[in-house]
């Protein structure tokens, strides 16, 4: 697994044009995949760009070819190293809970006080004794039991044992045997609601049995007394975030997948991380001669500009396909540069020739042999590849198709090159 090598674990010595490695040691130095020096912004070990570029190694310390003069020892060095390994699968980084410290703060989108149609929004079951003051005569007609309210004391309830919240059929089973004192006369309306009014035997409804839906609702009947954890919980009470006291918790939680950031504006400069994963596609079209032979050694259109290659400046290419709406066989060679090769002019149907001023800004070549017929059409692929680079301005690579056959397009834009790419 490609891994970047942590910046405390190495040494850099310019002088000796040594990288010394501590704690993360390659066995040997085909496990030293790229070299990048973040400060100078060059690669000062890439064995595929050939000679200048690569080193001798001996544990734990690489010698590098290239020339380091003018460079300090404290320069910031990108290494990227195959650790053997293969990379943890999504179900592994989420086996363990992550522990977190810190304060929560309920917030249940509700103002106070609660309103009245809010804490009617759900019934709330309750257990106790039960008292009824109504004082009114025996029975109370429908008229007066709706006239107000009837508050009740938990305390008086009976002790009849009984888990809640209770069932429709439970609660219309039979009338509720109350005491107390009653008054008699004719109440005006305002008595009746000044404050609650004692009675005593069995109070009778005046409605037939069982009593509906809409009568159990007709009114809301005010209670008092504890209510236990579990009533509290058989409906949801909506609360106000001012009523919800703050407290620290610690401990290991179980969190869904949170968004991290990290203070990154050069990558390896601000905290030395370099944050990736990504593997994208970039595609370029280059408009070719139709229905004209080619001479092995001319570019295949002129030159071509992969677009948003990396999502800050580096990354690797791992795939390259071409493909053509004509059938083809001939090998494609793929010339890949970090920065425009100004120097260089890339002439559709002419033979390449990449000037001496660009020869820095070539990252590799990539051989393009197998190709697949599809019918009229045909793909080329060279997979397994392993390219990295580093882009000193911008996000682009620049590339030049160079044929090693003598091949004949059928349309002006039977061509698309696509790279596919691991962006850092």
């Amino acid at each position: 697994m490609k891994n970047p090598v942590p910046l405390a674990n190495i040494a850099f010595n310019h002088t000796a044009k040594t990288v010394t490695f501590t704690n993360t040691v390659p066995t040997d130095i085909t496990r030293i995949l790229s070299v990048f020096n973040t400060t100078r912004k060059v690669f000062i070990f890439l064995p595929i760009k050939g000679t200048g570029y690569s080193g001798t190694y001996s544990s734990p310390t690489l010698t590098l070819e290239y020339d380091t003069t003018g460079f300090a020892d404290a320069d910031i060095l990108d290494i990227v190293w195959e650790d053997g390994t293969a990379g943890l699968t999504d179900i592994q980084l989420r086996a363990t809970a992550v522990p977190i410290s810190g304060t929560v703060t309920a917030n249940t989108g509700l103002t106070q006080p609660v309103t009245d149609t809010q804490l009617r929004a759900s019934a709330v079951p309750i257990s106790g004794t039960v008292t009824a003051n109504t004082g009114l005569t025996q029975p109370l007609t429908d008229t007066q039991l709706r006239a107000t309210a009837v508050p009740v004391s938990i305390a008086s309830l009976p002790s009849t044992a009984v888990t809640g919240p209770l069932t429709d059929t439970q609660l219309r089973a039979t009338p509720v045997p109350v005491s107390g004192t009653v008054s008699t006369g004719a109440l005006t309306d305002t008595q009746l609601r000044a404050t609650a009014v004692p009675v005593s035997g069995t109070v009778s409804t005046g409605l037939s049995q069982p009593l509906t839906d809409t009568q159990l609702r007709a009114t809301a009947v005010p209670v008092s007394g504890p209510v236990t954890d579990t009533q509290l919980r058989a409906s949801a009470i909506p609360v106000s975030v001012a009523s919800v006291p703050t407290h620290g918790v610690t401990g290991t939680f179980w969190p869904t997948i949170q968004p991290v950031s990290i203070d990154q504006t050069t990558p390896g400069t601000t905290n030395n991380v370099i944050a990736g994963g990504v593997t994208v596609t970039t595609s370029a079209s280059p408009t070719v001669t139709a229905a004209s032979a080619y001479a092995s050694g001319n570019c295949v259109g002129g030159l071509l500009t992969f677009a948003n290659a990396a999502r800050v400046s580096s990354g690797l290419i791992n795939k390259v396909v071409i493909t053509s709406k004509s059938a083809q066989t001939a090998q494609m060679d793929l010339i890949l540069f970090d920065t425009n090769p100004t120097g260089t002019t890339a002439t559709d149907k002419a033979a390449v020739a990449v000037a001496v001023a660009d020869f820095a800004k070539v990252i590799g070549s990539v051989n393009v042999l197998n190709w697949t017929n599809t019918g009229t059409t045909s793909n080329g692929t060279a997979p397994g590849v392993t390219l990295p680079f580093a882009i000193p301005s911008g996000t682009s690579l620049y590339g030049i198709l160079v044929v090693r056959g003598t091949p004949t397009f059928t349309a002006t834009s039977d061509i698309t090159v696509t790279l596919g790419i691991h962006q850092d």
